[in-house]
């Protein structure tokens, strides 16, 4: 996730991070590098009110949250549960006492495994003459160009 521009106006936003690491080699779904996600985490913290997503939920739910006259509100997730997300970003969380939501893929906990999208990025990352050859599909071009 990135920021392209200032958020004006009064909103309630979701954001939703996937990885938080210096490193470049992150297969298939890119993260951000930790200084710019502390970059955006004191965005956030200086110009919402940041909840938990429990608390935005609960405060929907009982008309608390005025839809039309809040602040400002953010509610910062997770997907999958990467190990960076704990080294890398929770540090920053904690730092700033940010909220956050982690979604776990807890069958991948402690075992050492690639996610299937990690999976496939390797493959196209690492694929010879751009091509991949799959079980049941065939040989698949990986450029741009139709041949």
């Amino acid at each position: 996730m990135h920021f392209k521009k200032k958020i004006f106006g009064k909103y309630i936003v979701i954001f939703v991070y996937h990885r938080v690491s210096p490193e470049k080699d992150t297969y298939f779904l890119p993260g951000i590098e930790p200084e710019e996600f502390e970059k955006q985490i004191s965005y956030l913290k200086e110009n919402f009110k940041i909840y938990s997503l429990k608390k935005l939920i609960n405060g929907l739910k009982r008309g608390k949250i005025n839809k039309k006259e809040h602040e400002n509100i953010a509610v910062i997730t997770f997907d999958d549960g990467y190990r960076d997300n704990y080294i890398y970003a929770y540090p920053i969380l904690k730092k700033y006492h940010i909220p956050a939501t982690f979604f776990l893929t807890t069958d991948y906990i402690g075992q050492g495994k690639l996610f299937w999208w990690d999976k496939l990025g390797y493959i196209i990352g690492n694929a010879k003459n751009g091509m991949i050859n799959l079980p049941d599909l065939g040989k698949c071009l990986l450029d741009d160009k139709k041949k």
